[in-house]
């Protein structure tokens, strides 16, 4: 904090001095001093992009989601083009229920970012939450593709086939998530949930024995 307190003597750019000096005071967890940062670096300057992006993240940790949302929408109006400001949004948007608008932020993201795995997985679950399930699945089938051994994406996949009712599909996407990962109890439950549906009570039985050991 002292070497950023000496920076704001030195020519340069005193608003981003003042967001890092912010950030430095939420890792000490002094939320208060934070903001008090970030709002004398918009006094500064204010289409300061970072310091509305910082204040956004500041009042999501406090659940003042609405508030926290306006903040990020300011930093992507101001730097729209700024790949971590759009995804902090669309994750806003998501949390406040607004999914269609996060959905269209993370379809433009992904355009530009194909092989991010965890945008991928993002966009999948937003189009699981609108139940568009055949997006979803061809999203997670897209993650998977770029990290085959991945076995949460393969978990990701299955609840979207549970969720479209092809349990069958979802089964035997399950059996894969614990060949790569033979005690992942939540596969073993899901499996066990799903052979109930499918009637074969004794391979729900033998997963549920699976769980709990």
């Amino acid at each position: 904090i002292r070497n950023y307190q000496k920076s704001l003597n030195l020519k340069g750019d005193a608003a981003l001095v003042y967001v890092a000096l912010g950030k430095c005071y939420t890792m000490l967890g002094k939320p208060k001093q934070s903001e008090a940062h970030f709002r004398k670096a918009l006094v500064i300057d204010e289409a300061c992009a970072s310091a509305y992006n910082a204040l956004g993240n500041l009042y999501l940790f406090r659940n003042q989601k609405e508030n926290a949302k306006e903040f990020f929408a300011r930093a992507c109006r101001l730097e729209g083009q700024n790949f971590d400001y759009k995804k902090d949004y669309a994750g806003i948007l998501r949390v406040c229920g607004e999914t269609q608008a996060a959905i269209e932020v993370l379809t433009e993201l992904v355009s530009v970012a194909e092989v991010d795995r965890s945008l991928l997985k993002d966009l999948a679950t937003a189009y699981q939450e609108e139940k568009r399930y055949p997006e979803a699945q061809a999203t997670l089938t897209r993650a998977i593709q770029l990290d085959p051994d991945n076995y949460r994406l393969y978990f990701a996949l299955a609840r979207c086939y549970q969720g479209s009712n092809d349990h069958g599909s979802a089964a035997g996407i399950l059996r894969r998530v614990l060949e790569l990962q033979p005690d992942y109890i939540d596969a073993w439950m899901l499996l066990a949930d799903i052979y109930m549906r499918l009637e074969r009570l004794d391979q729900a039985e033998e997963s549920y024995s699976k769980a709990l050991s």
